[in-house]
């Protein structure tokens, strides 16, 4: 069980930086280069994500766990991002 954890935390983070990537990519930025100052209110909403709905209970269950990370990773992001300039 903690293994399982474990893997679907780090691939949530992959995902998250991949989704940043691809959003620097998308906007003609260099992708490297500002990819930590856009990943990190996303990583930071997911990580509260996954202590909001204790993740590390059912980390394949796609409803409500998945849902509720995916939301709140989102909005929290967006919500970091928007306060950090």
């Amino acid at each position: 069980m903690i293994r399982a954890s474990v893997l679907a935390f780090l691939l949530d983070v992959i995902l998250v930086v991949a989704f940043a990537a691809t959003g620097r990519a998308s906007h003609d930025s260099d992708v490297l280069a500002g990819l930590w100052q856009t990943s990190w209110p996303f990583l930071a909403g997911l990580l509260v994500a996954w202590v909001a709905v204790r993740g590390w209970r059912s980390p394949t269950a796609i409803v409500p766990t998945g849902l509720v990370i995916w939301v709140v990773t989102v909005v929290g992001g967006m919500l970091l991002r928007a306060l950090s300039g």
